[in-house]
């Protein structure tokens, strides 16, 4: 399931690709409230080592249906950067 719109809650998925940018695996690694879920950086690494990806995409949904990024989804984008 790729598909993010209709959730009731924030959901935090990854797609992991290969060195060719071919889809590997995709998951949603968190799952939060109506309005916030907490992401670590830490697990997105882990998951990515798993499943051996060169790449990441990240993405979450926002249940508002506001779709500009917050000041905390700028930071976390930058957070996930540097992991």
């Amino acid at each position: 399931r790729l598909r993010l719109a209709g959730e009731e809650r924030e959901v935090f998925m990854v797609l992991f690709l290969d060195n060719q940018n071919r889809l590997l695996a995709h998951e949603i690694l968190f799952t939060g409230t109506v309005s916030h879920t907490e992401v670590h950086p830490r697990e997105v690494v882990k998951a990515a080592l798993k499943h051996n990806a060169a790449a990441v995409i990240v993405a979450h949904n926002h249940p508002s249906g506001l779709a500009e990024p917050s000041q905390a989804d700028r930071r976390l984008t930058e957070r996930l950067k540097q992991a």
